[in-house]
């Protein structure tokens, strides 16, 4: 199962028709399999787009907006935030900086931030907004010493977007789906309860 899990993504990475590769994250859990993205014009370069959390209730103007995310990136810096990106919130998105084309990562958003402007996520430290990206599953519920069986990659019990910047090297995830705990994933498993496949939680 764990050779298996390393070269299939799940079925809402898949079906965004991206071109995915196993990557051997040192950050990676045991139990944690990363596919990175790469766009069918061979580019490996995203603008990773998306609702930052700070805009999240914001509907104002272009103009406005702009002065908004200017200042809230001010007052993160003087607060002394180490992060190198702001978190998003969904829905995101993927734009390849080789071909333009879009995919949308995650569609799933609350009602309040349907049709929310999309903000390109920036590097803070060189401000710049290309990035590589790659999407880290984690089956802690699943048997990995298990013969392998097909339909386990939908089944993470979390995901989490992971970028790093081209200018400077900086890391970051921006986006975390939690989409059930260890414990819940098993007794889903029992009862015979799966989550969707589009990486949304279980009911």
């Amino acid at each position: 199962m764990r050779e298996y899990l390393q070269t299939h993504p799940p079925r809402f990475v898949a079906d965004i028709g991206w071109r995915t590769a196993f990557v051997a994250d040192r950050e990676l859990g045991a139990d944690e399999f990363a596919h990175a993205f790469a766009c069918g014009c061979g580019s490996t370069h995203f603008r990773v787009l998306g609702v930052p959390v700070s805009m999240s209730g914001a509907r104002p103007g272009f103009v406005l907006r702009s002065m908004l995310r200017v200042w809230n990136e001010l007052r993160a810096s003087a607060s002394g935030d180490a992060a190198a990106v702001e978190r998003l919130l969904p829905p995101i998105a993927l734009e390849c900086v080789g071909c333009g084309r879009r995919a949308p990562l995650h569609s799933q958003a609350a009602p309040e931030r349907v049709g929310a402007p999309l903000e390109a996520l920036r590097c803070r430290p060189c401000r710049r907004s290309t990035f590589e990206a790659w999407i880290v599953c984690r089956h802690a519920a699943s048997d990995l010493e298990a013969p392998a069986r097909g339909g386990e990659e939908d089944r993470p019990d979390a995901w989490r977007l992971v970028v790093r910047c081209r200018t400077c090297g900086g890391r970051a995830e921006p986006y975390t789906a939690e989409l059930r705990s260890s414990q819940q994933a098993r007794l889903d498993r029992l009862y015979g309860r799966e989550p969707t496949s589009k990486g949304e939680p279980s009911r």
